[in-house]
């Protein structure tokens, strides 16, 4: 049985090298890697947050998210 596996992280992460997450998805073929662009550790985020509505980085990780298990299951 392979279990769904999706590794979402950004190219510009200060905080975790995207190769690390190039290097998870390689030692499980059938991950899904999703690679969000110019974004930060926390995908636009910070605490506390007082905004009204989502960062667009985050946004994209929900959407990416919500379509994997989507598909998934």
């Amino acid at each position: 049985m392979v279990i769904p596996h999706l590794i979402i992280h950004s190219d510009s992460d200060d905080a975790v090298p995207f190769s690390h997450a190039e290097n998870l998805h390689t030692w499980n073929p059938s991950s899904q890697l999703v690679k969000i662009q110019n974004s930060n550790h926390v995908f636009g985020g910070k605490h506390p947050w007082k905004e009204d509505i989502l960062p667009k980085d985050f946004k994209e990780v929900l959407k990416e998210t919500f379509s994997f298990i989507e598909d998934s299951y």
